[in-house]
């Protein structure tokens, strides 16, 4: 049996119907990819899978995703991120934009083209190399 050799993805939002279209979009690419609502479920997908990037939601319900993105680099250092938000006016706070993990493009919630996201995933992940 061959191996995916594909990058895996966990997707951490809490609005479901885009973690299913995300990785919709990532299985037309056969990359693996698991789903979580919260951090709490995001920790359990990275505790037991190999993960290479995520794609992260900053507002996660009554959570913050910078707060998940700061606490998962350092437990994970080859873990690469993307974030995504439906705030216009978002900025990475200073501490954040200077991980060299994190990309610096964020994408703005409703995500109108998946490939793009997907694109920057790519990117960034090939910035770890």
């Amino acid at each position: 049996m061959k191996q995916n050799t594909n990058p895996s993805v966990l997707i951490l939002d809490d609005m479901e119907l885009l973690r299913n279209c995300i990785a919709a979009r990532l299985d037309d690419f056969e990359w693996p990819n698991f789903r979580a609502a919260n951090s709490a479920e995001a920790y359990a997908s990275l505790k037991d899978h190999h993960v290479d990037a995520a794609i992260v939601d900053i507002q996660l319900g009554r959570e913050d995703g910078t707060d998940f993105v700061r606490q998962a680099a350092a437990e994970y250092p080859n873990l690469m991120f993307v974030m995504c938000t439906g705030n216009p006016e978002y900025k990475l706070p200073p501490d954040i934009a200077s991980l060299p993990q994190v990309s610096q493009n964020i994408f703005l919630k409703p995500i109108e083209d998946m490939d793009d996201l997907i694109r920057e995933v790519e990117k960034t992940l090939a910035t770890s190399k």
